[in-house]
């Protein structure tokens, strides 16, 4: 799924989250958590690719790399260190490490982390096996499940049509608790 969706759908469940819990999670923190498997794995690429942009490339330099087969990309540094980003961002088992690991640190759950963890799960079944499946069982196992592609027309559609219900339904809960419960003056 795309990081714009990604950071949505965070910001979705945890405002839902907040609605009812007792503990708030910052929106903010959930949202960083919940886009930072993109961010950390194509960020490097993206600033790659603008720097080629500023220094003479153009966008459709770029577009030869989707035409390559992913053996031949795995051969070019930077796609090298990408799949590796994205083998590490997108593991439960690196996410469960690294929850325990903060669990450790500051003597309690760092629930906002679990962005991380619903950014993997959105795309274990959003990614195809031709772009970028999800390596959810990263170190353990290579196996991968063959999804549907986000980036589809009708998913996007429909994705987002998702999203802005999810976020009208948001919005009519916490306008019916506060009529139900009006701040004492």
């Amino acid at each position: 799924m795309d990081v714009f969706a990604h950071a949505l759908w965070a910001g979705a469940l945890f405002k839902a989250y907040n609605n009812k819990a007792r503990r708030k999670i910052k929106l903010w923190k959930a949202i960083a958590w919940g886009v930072m498997p993109d961010v950390f794995s194509f960020g490097l690429l993206t600033a790659w690719m603008i720097l080629g942009l500023i220094f003479g490339g153009t966008v459709a330099d770029f577009h030869q790399f989707e035409a390559m087969e992913p053996a031949q990309r795995d051969t070019i540094p930077i796609f090298q260190i990408v799949s590796f980003m994205y083998n590490f961002t997108h593991s439960i088992f690196v996410f469960a490490a690294i929850f325990i690991v903060f669990y450790l640190i500051f003597r309690k759950p760092m629930l906002a982390m679990l962005g991380w963890l619903l950014h993997i799960l959105i795309d274990i079944p959003t990614h195809s096996y031709q772009f970028y499946p999800t390596p959810f069982l990263w170190p353990i196992s290579s196996w991968k499940f063959n999804g549907i592609s986000w980036g589809q027309k009708w998913f996007m559609i429909a994705n987002y049509s998702a999203i802005a219900i999810a976020y009208a339904a948001l919005y009519l809960w916490s306008r019916k608790t506060k009529n139900r419960f009006p701040k004492k003056a």
